[in-house]
């Protein structure tokens, strides 16, 4: 209906002067509230509150109900009903009530399908980006001015609507495959030796450590199947010498395998067993990989690049995020982790840290709704032995003043600035007055 959000404030102000016995009976349910009474609620002058209350007798949700002296006024009987009323009459939005539902409807389905394209408009931008940078600093031949000109040309356009956002995410589709083809094509030929075959899906990988000192056995392959060797032609289970430098620091210090196993439980879900060790995670790595149709060449550069235990993590949240919908080419975002690495780059424990926090946040909103109401700061008194002390002397500034002293002076403030002491969230408040506390001051 295109309605602003300052007419759908109006709404609200209008059915808080409303009682649920208005919407039962057999009177129509008529407000009576002052165009002052209004304004104030909404925070607006009395001549802006007319113009946004007379567009809604426009768009025909309310209407005007007025008495003899076209004044606003009613009077209810004992039971909450209304006897007699002019005013507002709200009945219209009654009458529309599936209309307005249905419309609501649609524009919450057409909210979220612009916020997962917007989101997926993102993803691409990011990755065509970083395959163009690493082009750049891997100082690979190839059109890529032209094709950063078309990308920044795409980031400038702006989409009307949804049918307008699916075209220009097409687009970025398109330029991504070009990009990742010219990548690939310039990468061959700068490096030669290491041109395996891309399009080949990994079927069989070696699978034990590359430093346990014993050479991993033949006929091994991703599923578990009897192949011939590790790159099927040759029977030398060794992978072959990559032109690719280890220059990784490691992250490992930061990553423990729970971690691994609650951030990424789609792992574990593709190879059962894999999350029982460190050493069962990285022998599942190439079923993993297979099983994300993660190509050959790919897999061993991020080996390579990475070390066996940063490789298996990283594959580990390419399986994550690609079932949860947030990358649509695994093989490619593998791709772009391995580079990353390369430049130093790469921080897989924030990868990890960022997954687990979207996993259990739903169950720390559903804890934090069963938590009792905020302790009230105490209107007067010590804090010596409450927990309010131990916020002092872990925010305040040090060296740890007098907790007693703080707390007198945080009252003082909070009175000047007309703030309740059990107010929601007034351990935050006192937790920020700590921080800004400096003796004299306040």
């Amino acid at each position: 209906m295109g309605l602003k959000s300052a007419k759908i404030a109006m709404i609200d102000q209008l059915f808080a002067c409303s009682k649920p016995a208005d919407w039962q009976g057999v009177a129509p349910p008529i407000v009576w509230p002052s165009n002052a009474r209004l304004a104030r609620g909404m925070g607006v002058s009395v001549s802006t509150m007319k113009h946004h209350l007379n567009g809604l007798v426009r768009a025909g949700l309310v209407a005007y109900r007025d008495g003899s002296t076209y004044q606003r006024s009613g009077r209810r009987d004992a039971d909450g009903n209304i006897v007699e009323a002019a005013g507002i009459d709200l009945s219209p939005i009654a009458v529309r009530f599936e209309e307005l539902t249905a419309l609501v409807d649609e524009a919450e389905l057409a909210a979220k399908q612009a916020q997962q394209l917007a989101h997926r408009r993102t993803v691409l931008r990011k990755q065509v980006k970083a395959v163009i940078d690493a082009a750049a600093r891997d100082g690979l031949s190839g059109a890529w001015p032209s094709l950063t000109e078309r990308l920044e040309a795409m980031n400038a356009m702006r989409a009307s609507d949804n049918i307008a956002r699916s075209e220009l995410i097409g687009g970025y589709e398109v330029l991504l495959l070009e990009v990742e083809a010219a990548y690939d094509m310039a990468y061959r030929e700068a490096n030669p030796v290491s041109a395996v075959s891309k399009n080949d899906p990994l079927t069989s990988l070696q699978t034990s450590e590359p430093d346990s000192g014993n050479p991993p056995p033949t006929g091994v392959s991703a599923r578990g199947i009897g192949r011939t060797g590790s790159f099927g032609a040759s029977n030398d289970a060794r992978p072959p010498v990559l032109p690719f430098k280890i220059s990784v620091p490691s992250d490992l210090q930061r990553i423990s395998l729970e971690l691994v196993a609650r951030a990424c439980p789609s792992y574990g879900h593709m190879a059962p067993g894999a999350l029982a060790s460190w050493k069962t995670f990285k022998q599942a790595a190439p079923e993993v990989a297979a099983a994300l149709e993660i190509d050959r060449e790919t897999w061993d550069r991020s080996v390579a690049t990475l070390g066996w235990e940063l490789a298996a993590t990283a594959l580990a949240v390419t399986s994550e995020k690609a079932r949860s919908g947030k990358v649509f080419r695994p093989t490619a975002y593998l791709r772009s982790l391995a580079r990353r690495g390369e430049h130093g780059e790469l921080h897989l424990s924030r990868s990890l840290f960022g997954l687990l926090e979207t996993r259990i946040a739903p169950d720390i909103r559903a804890a934090r709704a069963d938590l009792p109401a905020a302790e009230a700061f105490p209107e007067t008194g010590s804090i010596y032995f409450t927990n309010w002390a131990e916020k002092v002397r872990r925010h305040a500034p040090g060296p740890t003043p007098d907790v007693d002293l703080v707390a007198d002076a945080f009252r003082r403030w909070a009175r000047s600035k007309d703030i309740r002491l059990d107010a929601p969230g007034i351990d935050k408040v006192m937790i920020g007055f700590c921080r800004k506390w400096r003796f004299g001051t306040f």
